[in-house]
């Protein structure tokens, strides 16, 4: 395999293990990040649920504490009205004034009664207000036990009730008032972080929803009370609630972590999408890089073999003849001196067109070949071109015929650059043709357009070289081409020459019978 073929090979290896590899190892990364991201949410959301429980599971046990405190104030305050009413249970002016006092003092009240030191109500309940789990903890208080705030089912009204002492131990007994749970429900509300439900659930009776942010469980739209399997899942933290028969219970919503989890899937895939939408466009840009360096590589060959063999033949033939000039006995043969003269003057001249045309290339690329244009007689111009070539054309022993020309045509155009690319087709015209062969020019107007071709009976050219025929250094690989040799820019600098005058250069060729180049102007 070649230097050149194993570097290209190299090239691509590194070209594939970009475009994989990296990607691969990036991609892996943003996974692996993507994935801690998720969990480090879920934790998060946790330690929310568990901060936000232990927190507020304190703020509801005070806030019932500071209800007790409340109604403990109230009977301190209306002990007079309160022992009225129980001597005087059916006086319903007495029941008024209290009902009016509690009102007062708390707007939320559902209802209230009175009740002996044994927890026996003193005053009658026509409407039902009272439940019998009222009553089983209006004993339970009187009894001595302490009171567990919980939920009372009612038909009116789903209620949590608060009972106090008033009076002495024998003539005193039971005041029980009965709240509406809305404060409870607001306090839930303002308390639950975004996307979690807070919850106060009955800790006897499994899984009984006792309060939610809209208040107690009667306020909800379904028809069993208990949680369900996939609202226990959503379950984050659950802490007791001191004093009651509640534990405060933090839910995260249904799609908290999968919305999450779906939003940073759907980010990770955008950017591994754009880093290997940018790996392939950066892939492809170091493939044209390395081919551009390539061919860059493959002209720097050339020159080399341009400067090892088209320009040291003729240096070394000058180098020759001067070397020949140094000794004296040369000069007594004049004819051989005006033979070695005129041989390194050839090879001179050799050397001056190849350097001017690797100049002129270069020229060209820059943008420093300058162009002046001027009305101009072509057909002057090229008799002009051919009497030029003459000698040169003597030389290999071939003949020119301008055929089919009108008299006088006038286009615009750089007399010196238009001549310098009929001299670069006319010269490879003789240098292709077998000798005793006629180069043939043509100048004929065909319509909008005047055309000169410049035509040889040489080899042809061959078909796999035709695509490079305007290429920069660009010569057949055949025996013919080698033995010619030249610097391989004549028809680049043609083409840049024809298209800077805004024509077309084209050519026609078949193989063992010659080639025709036209300049369409």
């Amino acid at each position: 395999m070649s230097a050149k073929a194993t570097r290209l090979l190299a090239s691509i290896r590194w070209s594939i293990a970009y475009i994989v590899v990296i990607p691969v190892v990036i991609s892996a990364i943003i996974i692996w990040i993507s994935y801690q991201r998720i969990s480090d949410f879920e934790k998060a959301q946790y330690n929310i649920a568990e901060s936000t429980v232990v927190l507020a599971s304190k703020e509801v046990s005070e806030l019932i504490k500071n209800q007790q405190r409340l109604v403990g104030i109230f009977t301190r305050n209306e002990h007079e009205l309160i022992d009225m009413l129980a001597q005087s249970p059916n006086d319903d002016s007495l029941k008024q004034q209290l009902s009016q006092k509690l009102l007062e003092y708390f707007p939320n009240h559902f209802t209230f009664t009175l009740a002996d030191h044994e927890g026996i109500p003193i005053l009658d309940d026509f409407e039902g207000y009272i439940g019998e789990r009222c009553l089983r903890d209006i004993k339970r208080v009187a009894s001595g036990q302490e009171q567990n705030i919980h939920i009372h089912p009612n038909p009116y009204v789903y209620h949590i009730d608060i009972m106090t002492r008033w009076g002495s131990s024998q003539k005193g007994g039971i005041f029980f008032v009965s709240f509406r749970t809305d404060f409870l429900g607001k306090f839930l509300s303002v308390s639950s972080p975004h996307r979690h439900e807070l919850m106060l659930v009955n800790t006897e009776i499994q899984d009984l929803i006792e309060i939610t942010e809209k208040g107690a469980r009667i306020s909800l739209k379904r028809d069993d009370f208990r949680l369900t399997e996939k609202e226990q899942v959503r379950m984050l933290y659950s802490a007791p609630v001191a004093k009651t028969n509640w534990k405060l219970t933090d839910f995260r919503e249904p799609n908290l972590f999968s919305d999450y989890r779906n939003e940073i899937i759907t980010f990770s895939a955008m950017i591994i999408i754009i880093f290997l939408i940018g790996s392939l466009i950066m892939t492809v840009a170091l493939l044209r890089v390395e081919k551009r360096r390539l061919a860059a590589e493959k002209i720097k060959e050339e020159m080399f073999s341009l400067f090892n063999h088209d320009l040291r033949s003729p240096l070394n033939g000058i180098y020759a003849t001067m070397q020949l000039f140094t000794q004296d006995a040369i000069y007594n043969d004049h004819e051989g001196c005006k033979k070695l003269a005129g041989a390194g003057f050839n090879n001179a001249e050799i050397m001056l067109g190849l350097v001017n045309d690797i100049l002129d290339v270069q020229k060209m690329e820059s943008g420093g070949m300058e162009f002046e244009f001027e009305q101009t007689e072509l057909v002057s111009l090229v008799k002009k071109t051919i009497d030029i070539n003459t000698q040169y054309g003597e030389m290999h022993k071939v003949s020119f015929e301008l055929v089919n020309y009108d008299s006088e045509v006038y286009i615009k155009a750089d007399k010196k650059r238009l001549q310098q690319a009929l001299t670069n087709l006319i010269s490879n015209a003789i240098k292709y043709s077998p000798e005793n062969e006629t180069v043939t020019i043509l100048v004929a107007t065909k319509g909008e357009y005047t055309r000169i071709s410049v035509s040889d009976k040489g080899p042809g050219i061959p078909k796999e070289f035709q695509p490079l025929v305007f290429g920069k250094f660009s010569q057949s690989k055949s025996e013919l081409t080698r033995s010619i040799g030249g610097t391989g820019l004549g028809l680049t600098i043609v083409k840049y020459i024809v298209d800077s005058h805004g024509g077309y250069v084209h050519f026609e060729t078949e193989a063992g019978k010659g080639t025709i180049f036209h300049i369409d102007l």
